[in-house]
């Protein structure tokens, strides 16, 4: 099972492997799974776009050679360096989809040599993915991707659609459900504490959360916001990384009296945070604010709901969050901040965190897992022949 950083890397897509590795291969099926990381941190050419997934693959191609009977790899983008090992050495491969990068949103650009680079680096990933394409077996990881699939790549093979699980996370439930007089829970006068987390700015909304966090407050709500995975230097990330508005959005370390991981003020930046710190995050705050432009199955909406967290979500997260929060269809900060206002009321989240709880039942490591297990006994039955020769054509199986 191959991911691009190590399994102890702040990412879902590795808390996906970290959490399957550790079922399939305590498992009476037989199966002995192991790991390998393209990368060994967000370093060097990893940092760079479009690069670092095509270095990514030939160092995944290298480490595979003589590394298992089936190869998985989480990211369709880097999926040819493993197809290629897999065609050469007769061993199957599955390609597990955890977004299409043309969907993503990436920040405008703002002069012709933006707008050529941003042009080339989609044409180049989408050739990239379409490579995944090949493989013996295709999983998605929420029916937005199946259908994006299909619909985008007229892919019309058998797609096995197997949702991300979550740990249920009832002892760190927020101080809200205990009625605690010192919490925000209490009463409506009280600071809201919002929490937002992502590494890709633009395409996690930030700039909509900023926005909808200092109307809100212009409106007269006392909001407290942390931002996790997004540090803030001289009044925090500017248009480039994050879209227009975030750098007149609210204040920064420099104008908010904060440090990157202090306190102080209304918004707070945190910077990265490893994953055994994000529980303590998540009971110490009220709601998850996520104005994500596209999502696949982000594990940050699902460990807040688990959490106890009524989420306030944009559209790409709709079929996530169902009836456990707010969903604000538009991309404008008018929407979140009457959503936020809407979630000061103590009753409405503790009704919503009741939701919340409820919700994140429907998604289990031990299904996810036995998704999984399904595809692995498929393609090793295959295994010599071409999986996908034996495929109901346009078939997909799955929770859509």
């Amino acid at each position: 099972m191959t991911t691009r950083y190590p399994l102890d890397h702040p990412g879902g897509v590795e808390s996906v492997a970290r959490a399957l590795l550790d079922l399939l291969g305590g498992g009476e099926e037989g199966w002995e799974v192991r790991h390998v990381a393209a990368y060994s941190g967000r370093f060097g050419a990893a940092r760079i776009p479009l690069l670092g997934d095509l270095v990514a693959a030939g160092r995944l191609a290298a480490r595979l050679i003589r590394a298992g009977d089936v190869l998985v790899v989480h990211g369709a983008e880097y999926a040819w360096g493993a197809l290629a090992v897999g065609r050469l050495t007769r061993r199957p491969v599955v390609a597990v989809w955890h977004g299409l990068r043309a969907r993503e949103s990436l920040p405008p650009a703002m002069n012709p040599i933006g707008k050529a680079a941003r042009l080339l680096f989609l044409g180049s990933e989408i050739l990239l993915q379409r490579a995944a394409l090949l493989a013996d077996a295709t999983v998605a990881v929420s029916p937005v991707v199946a259908k994006d699939l299909q619909s985008r790549y007229g892919f019309r093979r058998e797609l096995k659609v197997i949702p991300n699980g979550v740990a249920p996370r009832t002892a760190s439930l927020p101080r809200l459900l205990h009625g605690d007089a010192g919490g925000s829970a209490s009463s409506s006068a009280l600071p809201l504490r919002v929490l937002w987390v992502g590494t890709t700015a633009y395409n996690k909304g930030l700039d909509l959360a900023l926005a909808g966090c200092k109307l809100a407050r212009a409106r007269g709500q006392e909001i407290l916001l942390t931002v996790v995975g997004i540090a803030a230097e001289s009044g925090g990330p500017g248009p480039a990384s994050a879209g227009p508005g975030l750098a007149s959005a609210g204040p920064g370390p420099a104008s908010a009296g904060l440090g990157p991981a202090s306190g102080g003020g209304w918004l707070t930046w945190l910077g990265s945070v490893p994953p055994h710190e994000m529980n303590s995050l998540y009971s110490r705050h009220d709601i998850l604010l996520f104005p994500s432009r596209y999502e696949a199955c982000p594990m940050t909406v699902l460990e807040a709901l688990a959490a106890g967290l009524p989420v306030i979500g944009s559209a790409a997260v709709q079929w996530l969050v169902a009836d456990a929060g707010e969903v604000v269809t538009d991309e404008h900060a008018c929407g979140y901040a009457e959503a936020l206002r809407t979630l000061g009321e103590p009753e409405r989240r503790r009704q919503l965190a009741s939701a919340a709880l409820a919700r994140a039942r429907a998604f289990s490591w031990e299904s996810c897992a036995a998704g999984y297990l399904e595809v692995l006994d498929a393609v090793e039955k295959q295994k010599g022949r071409r999986y996908r020769h034996l495929s109901k054509q346009g078939a997909v199986s799955g929770p859509v």
